[in-house]
């Protein structure tokens, strides 16, 4: 799923980036978002690596 984020983030795509699944477009920008403001020096295996952390967390019971 953090690939297809990176993606969209990194406008590499000629057509607007569909949301992975299990994620609504809001969500999906959301963490976009999120990649780029936390990771915006990192380049890209950075902002990858944010979004991982983000949707592991989402996935984890100890994070509300």
């Amino acid at each position: 799923m953090a690939v297809a984020l990176a993606v969209g983030l990194a406008g590499c795509a000629t057509k607007t980036p569909q949301p992975p699944v299990g994620l609504d477009s809001e969500a999906h920008h959301c963490v976009a978002l999120a990649m780029y403001w936390e990771a915006r020096g990192e380049g890209r295996r950075g902002m990858l690596a944010v979004g991982s952390v983000i949707l592991n967390r989402v996935e984890d019971p100890r994070f509300p």
